[in-house]
């Protein structure tokens, strides 16, 4: 079998990364991009020539479904390297080497092998974790799957003797990732974290290692860098093509062929991602289009915008071996004035402001711990303005058959309670009009830099996030549409996107629901604001909004007047 597999560079610098052994190379490495940049023609060569080179090696290919392995790999081996599909045995998805007479020098068979592996559902990423081991695993589309489940592929990724009178050198099994960035995928957030930001879980015991910067290594692959666009379209031989720099051939890329152009007219939020590789582009997710650094404010700002008399309240995503996300909002209005002076914009009505200014992301947690966290965390002067507390249905035993005192809901309460806080009572469970009202509070978020008119300045409040809370700055924008119903943000158990936006999402929607009326405190405020300056018409306004509230029924505090 004397193949020519030819190579791009970064390509053959991914090959090295994998041939690469020693006690301290990198074993996970990562291998994103933009769309069209030879990932999955460069896994189906880097497979084959480990295949040929490591004789006896086991190379997985792993894709979530069956179907889109045989059709993206199968099918463009078969058509590439003709040899190699003469060797395909369909009844177990494998090209086995072992039926290559003389394939070695010494006329041994190599006994290597390429398996094709899917993994649909959970059932499926047990059997492979735990199944036959592997030398390489080449996980494609790689953003399909979750951490969880890239995590536990990596079980079955174990030294395989290549050859029986050698040791085997360290750190020979390898895995890697092969995907695209900012797609909307659901490993998004775990691939940027380790491959982009280089965050990586600190050591805590031998019972959590957390990770080793020095186990990862990541290649940045482009659209510019795979010659095939370019071919029959730009007049250029291959070796004086890998001969430009990178900002030459994407100048090349945007202007002369035909792929480049199409994908460098996309909007700009794809543009992002799919042309540039952007890890923190977030094309495909729930809220792209209504996230930028508008909605962030820093905490000076925050500290200015917030008054006295303003609503506070909370609410939280409750787990125990996931993550609990736990956090602080308080809403009010913003005068003309006051907008045009925080932000430098005018507007021609008063605006709905909804700040969420504090957070606790943790898990593993014990329920009294937790509660207990709260409480220290609330300042003990800002207690006794905390309205209400929101709670997943989850905490109060409604998914299962708890009920009564044993319930984590409870333990809250008592805590609660004896530090001046309220009781937790059951969110508003209703997923798509929650995500529907948070998406259009961040929109709302975007009047602080375009001029403001009475209807748009109607349409709702403007959700904002303090600088103060970096685990919702880092989820909102990384939560994935709901494929089946892109009216709703996944589900994907475990995950710290789900459990941030979740909470987020309790709190907003059970306080603010479009359903309910503006809390008492905010219309009060109203009221009085808008007679400033006649301290007899102000005194008149309130005794008449007092008599409309106790007729109402409404009867609360009145901290208007910064009590």
């Amino acid at each position: 079998m004397n193949l020519k597999i030819l190579l791009q560079p970064k390509q053959a610098d991914l090959l090295a990364l994998l041939e690469t052994t020693g006690p301290d190379v990198a074993t996970i490495l990562g291998a994103g991009g933009s769309r069209g940049s030879a990932k999955s023609g460069g896994l189906r060569r880097i497979a084959i020539t480990l295949a040929i080179t490591h004789p006896g090696s086991v190379i997985y290919i792993v894709r979530r479904t069956l179907g889109d392995l045989l059709e993206n790999h199968m099918e463009k081996i078969a058509l590439e390297f003709p040899e190699v599909d003469a060797i395909y045995r369909p009844s177990d998805y494998e090209y086995d080497f072992s039926v290559v007479p003389n394939l070695l020098p010494n006329g041994e068979r190599n006994r290597s092998r390429i398996v094709f592996v899917y993994a649909e559902n959970a059932i499926d990423v047990a059997r492979v974790s735990y199944g036959p081991e592997c030398t390489f695993l080449l996980i494609d589309q790689a953003e399909q799957f979750t951490e969880e489940e890239l995590t536990s592929f990596r079980i079955c990724n174990r030294h395989t003797e290549v050859d029986t009178k050698k040791t085997v050198p360290p750190n020979f099994a390898k895995t890697c990732y092969f995907f695209n960035i900012g797609v909307g995928g659901l490993a998004d957030a775990y691939f940027r974290r380790v491959f982009h930001k280089r965050d990586f879980k600190p050591y805590k015991g031998i019972n959590d290692p957390g990770e080793r910067p020095g186990d990862y290594a990541f290649i940045q692959m482009y659209g510019w860098d795979n010659f095939e666009w370019f071919r029959g379209q730009v007049e250029v031989a291959v070796e004086e093509f890998y001969q430009l720099s990178s900002a030459e051939r994407f100048e090349m890329f945007v202007t002369r062929t035909s792929e480049g152009r199409k994908m460098n007219a996309l909007p700009k939020h794809r543009r992002e991602g799919e042309l540039l590789g952007n890890f923190d582009a977030f094309t495909g997710q729930y809220f792209s289009d209504v996230w930028d650094d508008a909605r962030i404010l820093p905490v000076e700002l925050v500290n200015r915008i917030v008054q006295d008399w303003w609503v506070r309240w909370m609410g939280q995503d409750w787990a125990f071996h996931e993550h609990a996300y736990h956090c602080w909002m308080v809403t009010g209005k913003v005068s003309p004035a006051d907008w045009f002076r925080y932000f430098g914009v005018e507007t021609e009505w008063p605006v709905d402001v909804v700040i969420l200014y504090r957070e606790l992301l943790i898990s593993g947690r014990a329920e009294m711990d937790l509660a207990n966290d709260i409480a220290e965390m609330t300042p003990e002067r800002e207690r006794k303005y905390i309205s209400n507390f929101y709670l997943s249905e989850d905490a109060f035993g409604k998914r299962s058959r708890q009920r009564g005192a044993n319930t984590v809901g409870e333990a809250f309460s008592g805590v609660m309670r004896r530090h001046g806080l309220p009781a937790p009572t059951t969110a508003d469970q209703d997923r798509v009009n929650g995500h529907r009202f948070m998406y259009n509070c961040l929109r709302q978020a975007s009047m602080r830099i375009m001029r403001v008119d009475v209807e748009r300045a109607k349409q709702g409040p403007a959700l904002f996030i303090s600088a103060n809370c970096p685990a919702a700055i880092e989820n909102i924008p990384l939560a994935p549409r709901d494929p089946e119903n892109p009216d709703d943000v996944l589900r994907v158990a475990g995950v710290v996107w789900e459990d941030v936006v979740d909470g987020i999402r309790y709190a907003l929607k059970s306080k603010l629901s479009p359903r309910r009326i503006v809390p008492s405190e905010v219309r009060r405020q109203e009221v009085f604001n808008q007679a400033a300056g006649n301290p007899t018409g102000q005194a008149l306004a309130m005794r008449q909004f007092e008599e409309a509230e106790r007729r109402r029924g409404n009867v609360t505090r009145p901290n208007w007047r910064n009590a």
